[in-house]
């Protein structure tokens, strides 16, 4: 039975919100809450608010993370938010503002996802190198960071092999850098 889930019926979202309200009656928002629910809607003013979650050291991680994903929809206009997370001390921070940066081009998102990939994580690591190879272009023009994703992609490659995705990521960096050995 579908409606059932381990044991547990599924509620739709207006169930979902009622039962919500009937077990914590006096429950509020909190404000991180708010701020992913606006930018989920596309409200204005957004970005800002998921900026000052960001900022909240008494935020989630997991919270902090997942705003700083958020972040990435809005372009240039969360450029410098995002690169001052790719510093964070947290790595799911760092992983998540390498992965939003993605998107975003300039000599400053390039020496970030450099420095991203030299992280202790390999998780972190992982993101930055995934970050550079979107669209293409970046390390098409900039062989020092796709020098520097490759042997990233390749322990990334390796440590799940029957990923074909990955092996694919790998082999398509490895033609971009001219190593069609390496490619094939």
């Amino acid at each position: 039975d579908r409606s059932v889930a381990h044991g547990a019926p599924t509620l739709d979202a207006k169930a979902l919100r009622a039962a919500y309200r009937a077990w914590w009656p006096r429950a509020a928002p909190h404000p991180w809450q708010r701020a992913v629910a606006a930018a989920r809607l596309g409200e204005a003013g957004a970005d800002k608010a998921l900026v000052a979650v960001l900022d909240d050291p008494r935020a989630y991680r997991l919270v902090r993370a997942s705003v700083t994903r958020l972040l990435g929809r809005y372009g240039e206009a969360a450029r410098a938010p995002l690169l001052r997370a790719c510093g964070d001390l947290d790595g799911l921070v760092r992983r998540a503002a390498l992965t939003a940066l993605g998107g975003t081009r300039g000599p400053d998102v390039d020496a970030q996802l450099l420095t991203g990939l030299t992280d202790p994580s390999r998780a972190v690591r992982t993101a930055a190198a995934r970050a550079a190879l979107e669209g293409w272009t970046r390390v098409q023009e900039n062989r020092a960071l796709l020098r520097a994703a490759l042997p990233v992609l390749a322990a990334d490659a390796a440590s799940v092999p029957d990923d074909d995705q990955r092996w694919f990521r790998l082999g398509a960096a490895y033609e971009l850098a001219e190593d069609v050995a390496s490619a094939v």
